[in-house]
């Protein structure tokens, strides 16, 4: 019973923990006089990547960062992820070889009747589609009530309009999507770099409404 209810929660979830690679090395202080009250003061250090993927990761000489400051249980805190290679996004959906690069979370947590608030700006790093640089040109990404919540617009640096993705998106597969996807004029050009070469780009505009709605398991 234990393990089935174990297997299930692992079922629902997004990202499974135990598909990830890698070293770390944590440096942690922690303050309070009981667990209501602790203050951490945590950084972490390393290189991960998703099982029989490594060699797909260009890691660039820098190690990826995690640090987080503030309460465990109550009140505000900050926190940043840095580094992070796109190809960990394998995890949640499969990443074609022509996106690479890394990416990052800035932001802070609070706490509302218990649960998490989440509000963190996106950072792209030298992230390409095939030779064709990516610009953001916003990345605010909100999570709550295992709701993530974005806004994000992002173009080729040789085009001038951007793709927006807005909506929301749950971390677990049986909660509802209603996300929403538009471009205009050349803003997805470089999405043809996605394609393996079945779409080349050469010229015209497009304008481009694409609404998500259900869920994983029945979008």
């Amino acid at each position: 019973s234990v393990v089935n209810n174990i297997n299930s929660s692992k079922d629902k979830k997004i990202i499974d923990p135990s598909k990830l690679k890698g070293y770390l090395d944590a440096v942690v202080d922690i303050e309070g006089t009981d667990f209501d009250d602790l203050y951490i003061d945590l950084k972490i250090s390393g290189q991960v990547w998703t099982k029989g993927r490594k060699d797909q990761i260009d890691f660039k000489g820098r190690p990826f960062i995690a640090q987080i400051k503030g309460p465990l249980q109550s009140g505000t805190g900050e926190f940043s992820l840095l580094n992070v290679p796109i190809a960990i996004l394998y995890l949640i959906f499969p990443v074609p070889s022509t996106l690479k690069g890394q990416f990052g979370l800035v932001g802070t947590y609070s706490y509302k009747k218990g649960r998490p608030l989440v509000t963190a700006d996106l950072i792209l790093d030298d992230t390409k589609v095939d030779d064709d640089e990516l610009v953001l040109e916003q990345g605010r990404i909100n999570f709550e009530d295992q709701i993530v919540t974005v806004n994000i617009a992002v173009r080729s640096l040789s085009s001038k309009n951007p793709l927006i993705i807005s909506g929301k998106i749950p971390t677990t597969k049986d909660l509802s999507f209603d996300l929403r996807v538009e471009s205009h004029g050349e803003g997805i050009q470089f999405l043809d770099g996605l394609s393996n070469g079945n779409i080349l780009w050469e010229e015209g505009t497009i304008d481009l409404r694409f609404i998500v709605k259900g869920t994983l398991l029945s979008p």
